[in-house]
């Protein structure tokens, strides 16, 4: 009784993987459509602000080059 409970609980996790990787992409998710608000939050302390600086400088620049 034991291995048909396993089975069938194999089985019916093997078809909600089946199921879930059949979800199509609609291409909604493409960031190059989406607009909005950005907000990074960093604790004090928890990156040197060299490399805070670095990446608010890189965003910025991806930003205007769109």
């Amino acid at each position: 009784m034991k291995l048909r409970k396993a089975s069938l609980s194999v089985l019916g996790l093997a078809a909600a993987l089946v199921a879930a990787a059949c979800g199509g992409n609609t291409g909604t998710n493409n960031p190059a459509n989406q607009s909005g608000t950005l907000t990074v939050w960093l604790m004090n302390g928890s990156a040197p602000q060299s490399v805070v600086d670095g990446v608010n400088a890189d965003f910025k620049s991806q930003i205007s080059k769109t």
